[in-house]
């Protein structure tokens, strides 16, 4: 799967593409500004998960390109990334709210830490900005628990919805996916397939959240879940933090803490 690098100075291209390929993205796409990267864009579409974009540029701007993006359905999927300079923070979060299509900027100059955070944030708020909610299995306990408990948090959100799949290949066709849920005792060849999926451009910015902590259930899922969620907490779990998205990244923080400590927890064991 590919990034899309949009930027009129080739230096910032180049610095890009370098860390880029530290970091371990093999494929990298250029455009020289906000057209050109536009028409890579329509004709790359089912390749290009995620897209870095300059603020300044002639002819059409990294906001501006944002806009025209919106204006595309089949390209929502894709997370934005703004980059710029010379902003204060609290003015980039004012452009941020009133550009829905732009789901997370990063101050130039920058390190390749910083980059790598920006990445995942801006996958993981688009993902949340898609309105399909996917329980991925068969046990109808917890489909129970999530129609009795969970629905009414959705229904506070009216652009969520939420839907029981019992495979993987189910997910592949649903475009707007902004979270899967997956019980834990779905079979192996599921999990194969899911990691599968989780390289797909579609696959690579939904969060995955298994439901339950039981070591040797939720041990296929360690590279492939963000979160590990106990069937009680779900309810809290989700109204708190993963429908408030000015929560996002500090959620994403804690949870990954959470789940780190859990999993060295019984590494200790």
């Amino acid at each position: 799967m590919a990034i899309l690098i949009v930027d009129d100075e080739s230096s910032t291209r180049e610095a890009l593409r370098e860390i880029l390929g530290r970091l371990g993205h093999k494929t990298i796409l250029e455009a020289k500004n906000g057209e050109e990267g536009l028409k890579t864009l329509l004709a790359e579409k089912s390749k290009i998960r995620l897209i870095i974009a300059d603020w300044e540029m002639p002819y059409l701007d990294g906001i501006s390109l944002s806009q025209k993006i919106f204006q595309h359905a089949q390209l929502d999927q894709i997370p934005f990334l703004l980059i710029t300079s010379d902003l204060p923070k609290s003015k980039l979060q004012e452009i941020q709210s009133a550009n829905p299509r732009l789901d997370f900027y990063l101050l130039k100059p920058f390190r390749a830490s910083a980059l790598a955070q920006a990445l995942r944030q801006a996958s993981y708020q688009r993902a949340l900005k898609q309105n399909e909610y996917i329980l991925l299995g068969t046990d109808t306990s917890l489909e129970a628990k999530i129609n009795r408990e969970i629905i009414p948090i959705l229904a506070a959100e009216p652009r969520k919805h939420f839907r029981r799949l019992a495979s993987v290949a189910e997910l592949e066709p649903v475009r707007n996916i902004g979270m899967v849920l997956i019980d834990p005792k779905i079979a192996p060849e599921q999990v194969t397939q899911l990691g599968k999926f989780k390289r797909t451009a579609l696959g690579s910015g939904i969060p995955f959240i298994v439901i339950g902590r039981e070591p040797p259930l939720i041990f296929p899922f360690r590279t492939l879940a963000q979160y590990f969620v106990e069937l009680e907490s779900l309810h809290s779990w989700l109204a708190e933090r993963c429908l408030n998205l000015e929560n996002a990244w500090e959620a994403e923080q804690v949870f990954s803490q959470v789940k780190s400590a859990f999993q060295l927890k019984h590494l200790e064991e």
